[in-house]
């Protein structure tokens, strides 16, 4: 059984011990997005859409401002989920730690998002990180980010930073509710990781992930590609 559905198995024993037992305050917030940040959000992305992505800069800039804003006195850790099993699971966290947390609309992280695939696109590669590492403090499960993360560390060659953001994405990344969504988001985190393993000598490893990939899907080329590489190395490298 994954990790994450123990842990929201245990969710509901919690809420049910919580009748006998003082239990810190945990409570999801389903208020609405408000109407000026989803007007900016919705602008945002049509200017990225577009390749605008100069003009969606300052709409993101202003609605995380709105977003810094609107909870800057919040007392409660605030957690962003996209889906009811990612907010039992930040809840299911926050009662294990004995926080106040409180689960707001999962937008306000996308938000973060955006905004770091702007600073991408740009060039601003560091800007782009901090954006990431903004919006996994919301959004701790959020798998797109942590395979977005997982690159980055790639880029840096910092294998093992990047190796624990695709494993963590390959265990989250179930959460979503979007079957498409799901595979595409899970697959990412696996060949994240395999190539973080490639990249560190562990082809034994790797190419296990390749394999399991192609048993999924097998018109995956890059997986095909991945195995390939493999062989040529381990044909230049025999004694490894």
């Amino acid at each position: 059984m994954n990790r994450v559905l123990i842990r929201l198995i245990a969710y509901f024993w919690m809420m049910f011990a919580s009748v006998a037992f003082a239990a810190p305050a945990v409570s999801q917030d389903v208020a609405e997005f408000p109407p000026d940040v989803a007007h900016l959000h919705t602008q945002a992305v049509a200017s990225l859409s577009a390749g605008r992505t100069r003009e969606a800069m300052p709409l993101l800039d202003e609605a995380i401002r709105l977003f810094e804003q609107r909870f800057a006195s919040e007392k409660r850790q605030v957690f962003a989920a996209g889906s009811q099993s990612e907010a039992l699971l930040y809840l299911l966290d926050a009662a294990n730690a004995q926080k106040e947390a409180v689960v707001v609309d999962g937008r306000w992280a996308e938000l973060f998002y955006l905004r770091a695939y702007a600073h991408n696109e740009l060039g601003e590669l560091e800007a782009g990180k901090r954006d990431l590492d903004a919006l996994l403090r919301l959004s701790p499960a959020n798998a797109l980010a942590l395979n977005e993360r997982g690159f980055y560390f790639n880029r840096q060659k910092n294998w093992q930073a990047a190796a624990d953001d695709f494993e963590k994405a390959a265990d989250v990344c179930k959460l979503n509710e979007n079957p498409a969504d799901r595979q595409l988001q899970c697959a990412a985190a696996q060949r994240g990781l395999a190539f973080t393993l490639t990249e560190r000598g562990r082809w034994q490893d790797a190419e296990a992930i390749y394999q399991r990939l192609l048993q999924e899907n097998p018109q995956d080329e890059r997986a095909k590609h991945e195995l390939e590489y493999i062989r040529q190395q381990r044909e230049k490298h025999p004694a490894l």
